[in-house]
């Protein structure tokens, strides 16, 4: 078959059941053309007799192999007939096995190709009706005709349902498969809030516990309370994530606000729950300070460094540049050796926009680390076209994130009006 033809035609429909269903059919066939013999219509004492028995029911028997194969089986058939000379008992006794042939071949076939069919079907008993030496007659012509569409129109009326069905289940298994990559990247959403929330607080307890355990007893007090500021942080952050994601506001335009990033979060009986500063670039230098005197507080050395101004950065880039700088604060906490030198840098051109953080590798055992932070810094740097790059070099472990300035930075004064 051509391209062409193979488009036009479209393509066979699997028989419903498989195996099952053709056994049924062999079944019926074969019980029909059994109760054919039992009404006397055929003396089984002669060949000739067994022949005009069989002949009709070839193209089901045909069927079992496929409908392609029935279809040039009953055209085959009912040629012979009419060469045979189209005798009216012979063309009558092929009208219940054609009608079954047709409600089958337009269930499975393409409607195209059962279109096809049905009018093939009805040239040829015209033809046979022009050749028969008696007649069929108009009332046979017209019965013939009728039962032959009726079969037809009943295996076209139960492929559109069984269409039907099949649409269904596929849209189904669509929306089940959307929900599940939905669910999927809420879990992944989800897991990074936590990672986002907890980490860092988490870390920073946790090093101060360690770091407990060299110094003098005058210093214990001020870590214990490190300690407790950093818990009672965390607690208020999961406390607002739990809020979060127990409120029931459909018409909130902002379905998912991080902890760190929104100026207030709503509790269940309406209050506001304080977070940080309304001014999303203040909160960033407030982050970036806030990171620095943790890392000071767990005895790294910290060089920092702000250039170009961070008020003409877009809100959603200075949100994300804060996530990402609390990441870098836990990372170092985690991996970074506490004797040595701590690099951040965070500067603005007109250009880009660039992070930058530096800490010497530790030798000791690090806290144990889930990678989730680098993998989250790495999905927004992808949200807004930018580039993570983390290599160590020289015993020296180095994460840079920069971003494309989303609009031109006010770096220069505007000229002034000459009038």
């Amino acid at each position: 078959m051509t391209p062409a033809a193979a488009k036009w035609l479209g393509t066979t429909s699997r028989f419903p059941s498989g195996r099952t269903a053709k056994l049924v059919l062999l079944v019926i066939v074969v019980g029909l053309v059994a109760l054919d013999t039992t009404g006397g219509d055929f003396d089984l004492t002669k060949a000739k007799e067994w022949f005009d028995l069989i002949l009709p029911w070839t193209p089901l028997f045909a069927f079992l192999i496929g409908p392609r194969v029935a279809v040039v089986t009953w055209f085959v058939m009912f040629a012979v007939i009419i060469a045979l000379g189209a005798v009216p008992v012979q063309v009558s006794g092929t009208m219940l096995p054609t009608m079954l042939l047709l409600g089958l071949c337009a269930y499975v076939l393409p409607w195209r190709a059962a279109v096809v069919l049905v009018a093939g079907v009805l040239v040829m008993f015209a033809i046979a009706v022009m050749v028969s030496p008696g007649g069929l007659g108009l009332p046979g012509v017209i019965t013939f005709a009728t039962f032959m569409v009726l079969a037809a129109a009943a295996g076209f009326g139960l492929s559109l349902l069984r269409s039907r069905l099949e649409r269904s289940a596929r849209r189904v298994a669509e929306l089940r498969e959307q929900q599940a990559r939905v669910r999927a990247e809420e879990r992944t959403r989800l897991a990074y809030e936590l990672h986002d929330i907890v980490a860092h607080h988490v870390t920073l307890i946790a090093m101060q516990a360690r770091r407990a355990e060299f110094v003098g007893v005058d210093k214990t007090g001020q870590i214990l309370e490190s300690i407790g500021d950093a818990a009672g942080q965390t607690l208020q952050d999961l406390r607002s994530l739990v809020l979060l994601l127990k409120s029931e506001d459909d018409d909130d335009p902002r379905p998912w606000i991080d902890s760190d990033d929104a100026a207030l979060v709503r509790s269940e009986s309406g209050s506001a729950i304080v977070g940080e500063p309304a001014s999303s670039s203040g909160a960033l230098v407030q982050d970036f300070q806030e990171v620095v005197a943790e890392l000071e507080q767990a005895g790294f050395r910290v060089q920092r460094e702000i250039e170009g101004p961070a008020d003409d950065a877009t809100e959603s880039l200075r949100q994300t540049l804060r996530r990402t700088l609390r990441e870098l604060g836990t990372n170092i906490l985690k991996h970074g050796d506490p004797g040595g030198l701590v690099e951040l840098r965070l500067a603005f051109s007109a250009e880009e926009v660039t992070l930058t953080a530096s800490n010497q590798i530790s030798a000791a055992t690090p806290i144990i680390s889930s990678g989730t932070g680098l993998e989250a810094m790495r999905a927004r740097s992808d949200v807004f076209g930018g580039q993570l790059t983390a290599v160590a070099e020289k015993g020296r472990w180095i994460t840079s994130i920069s971003f494309p300035s989303p609009r031109p930075l006010a770096l220069t004064p505007p000229p002034e009006d000459p009038l």
